[in-house]
């Protein structure tokens, strides 16, 4: 009976344990049905969405589970069906991954092309990523879709910039122009390059270009500031200086910033301040006189009109003339209240000389400059015509001259004296004799001719040349003549000046033998005369006698023998000796 009880229990031990497994193999069954189930509707879910699963390899697995399942072997199916959902999840992320990304770039794409900005290379990609897409190759769809998103950036990046940069330049085009400043063909190549797609070219000229008008517009406001920096200085020395030569100057300024040459117009403008500064602390007030040309009566006081210009460039004050001379007077000057630099006033006065011929007489003037405090002297030269010979042509340009006979020679002095502020250029004398009288020798210096004009070269301001003409008489007789002088003045202009004529007493004698032996020492102006003793007319003044006379005797002068060949007072000899060292005609 436990024999039997025994082997029963055995049996439902048996049956049980059968039961258990049969249930746990229902319930991995199960399982795994259910797996396969939900395998099976998301792969079906991401396909409804368009995901594209290979079904080559979706069959080939579904194939391993149902082996696995007919075998029982259901961890196996299990795992396959897990390989299955986890494969086709990766796939949807990439899927959707992909998706996301091409609707990205088609949007920016649409967005850039819209703004004008080129898309050609990105459309094409887009294409291309499209393509793998629908094909399913999602990977290949988003590394194509990405270079195309990288470079839309890229290039929509540059198109913003170059775009950017063109609405800058026109802005400050816009701003050029107002300032009437050419910008012709600046922006030309920029939008050239924009139009071409050429965005990294467009920038580039782009940014060319704006500095190239940002240059010109500062050139243009320093170029007008200094205009107006310079006017304003012209206009608060005016009253000090005169300021017609800058003003002349700042003209040109004034061209060059109307012709758009700024750099000029400040070199310039600045040129013009510098010359008002030196004109305003080194220039003085400079003065020339001009007295009537008529012939003035010895020893009496000559009623008589004094012009006086001051040539200079500073305009001067309270000025007060008077001769430096013990034998000129002046009576009746009244001083000048104020003169400016380049005008003239006329002054009333009496004039008196106590000596006869063309006499040189210094003049102090005294005046306040207006660039200073302290009072100035200076001393100018002039010519007076006391029964003289001496002309005035021009109240700035004059023509000093005298005659003597010498050597057996009419020798013609004749000096041309600039007064003016300008140097005189190109200046030229030509005499006019008659040729059946006189014959033409030599000057002194040796100066080079043209023709019958003798080129004098330039005269500085305040210089006198002088050129002693040699005339051979050809036979006795009264004859004449005249000159004209040549030149230009500082800016170009070809002017003249005519001599009065000057009659002559023509004395034929055999011309004298010149040697060329150095000069003697008493004079540096006369050679000695061998074999030939000079002529001496009845018209010849003392100076003249007493001249001649040492070249006679090679230089040496005794006071007693030449009172006694001269018939001269040895007072007479002694101041005529001193007059004439005065005057530098002995040395």
């Amino acid at each position: 009976m436990s024999k039997k009880i025994a082997l029963y229990k055995k049996a439902m031990k048996t049956a049980k344990a059968a039961q258990i497994k049969s249930e746990e193999v229902i319930q991995e069954h199960k399982k795994t049905t259910e797996m396969l189930s939900n395998a099976r509707k998301i792969i079906k879910n991401y396909r409804k969405e368009g995901l594209i699963i290979p079904a080559k390899y979706y069959n080939k697995l579904l194939k391993y589970v149902k082996t696995d399942m007919s075998d029982r072997v259901y961890e196996s199916a299990q795992i396959t069906i897990s390989d299955i959902i986890e494969h086709a999840k990766n796939l949807y992320s990439t899927f959707k991954s992909s998706r996301e990304t091409l609707s990205e770039v088609l949007e920016s794409i649409e967005n850039v092309k819209n703004e004008g900005c080129d898309t050609t290379r990105p459309e094409n990609l887009y294409t291309i990523a499209k393509e793998d897409f629908v094909a399913g190759r999602y990977e290949d769809a988003t590394s194509t879709v990405k270079n195309a998103l990288d470079y839309l950036n890229q290039k929509a990046q540059d198109f913003w910039e170059a775009k950017e940069a063109i609405d800058e330049l026109k802005s400050a085009i816009a701003t050029a122009t107002e300032k009437d400043i050419s910008t012709h063909g600046l922006i030309d190549s920029t939008i050239d390059a924009f139009q071409n797609h050429q965005y990294e070219n467009a920038l580039h000229h782009a940014k060319s270009a704006i500095s190239t008008v940002e240059k010109y517009i500062k050139l243009y406001n320093d170029a007008e500031k200094n205009l107006k920096s310079c006017e304003k200085e012209i206009t608060d020395v005016q009253d000090q200086i005169f300021t017609g030569d800058v003003e002349k100057h700042f003209a040109q300024a004034k061209d060059a910033f109307d012709i758009h040459e700024y750099q000029r117009c400040i070199s310039i403008a600045n040129e013009c301040t510098v010359m008002l500064e030196k004109i305003k602390n080194t220039s003085e007030p400079i003065f020339s006189i001009a007295l009537p040309t008529d012939e003035l009566q010895p020893n009496i006081y000559n009623r008589c009109k004094m012009t006086v210009t001051n040539i200079g460039k500073v305009h001067a004050e309270n000025i007060h003339i008077s001769p430096n001379s013990d034998i000129v007077a002046i009576k009746g000057f009244t001083p000048i209240s104020n003169l400016c630099a380049g005008e003239s006033t006329e002054v009333d006065i009496a004039l008196k000389s106590t000596e006869l011929g063309s006499i040189p007489v210094n003049f102090v003037v005294e005046c306040i400059p207006t660039t200073k405090d302290e009072s100035i002297k200076t001393e100018l030269s002039y010519w007076l015509n006391i029964g003289g010979e001496h002309v005035v042509v021009d109240q700035k340009v004059q023509i000093l001259r005298e005659t003597e006979y010498f050597a057996g020679f009419i020798r013609a002095k004749i000096a041309v004296e600039n007064q003016l502020s300008s140097v005189i250029t190109e200046v030229g004398l030509e005499l006019i004799y008659d040729t059946n009288v006189l014959r033409f020798d030599h000057t002194e210096p040796d100066y080079i001719m043209t023709g019958n004009k003798i080129n004098l070269g330039n005269v500085n301001p305040q210089e006198r040349k002088t050129v002693a003409v040699y005339l051979d008489p050809m036979m006795c007789t009264t004859t004449h003549f005249d000159a004209l002088v040549y030149y230009k003045d500082s800016v170009g202009n070809l002017k003249t000046c005519t001599m009065s004529r000057k009659e002559v007493n023509v004395v034929k004698t055999p011309s004298p033998t010149i040697t060329t032996s150095p000069p003697n020492p008493i004079t540096h102006q006369r050679q000695p005369i061998v074999n030939s003793a000079p002529i001496i007319s009845q018209s010849q003044t003392n100076e003249d006698r007493i001249l001649d006379y040492i070249e006679s005797h090679d230089g040496r002068v005794s006071i007693s023998k030449c009172s006694a060949e001269l018939r001269l007072s040895k007072e007479e000899i002694k101041a005529t000796l001193q007059k004439l060292e005065r005057e530098g005609r002995l040395s």
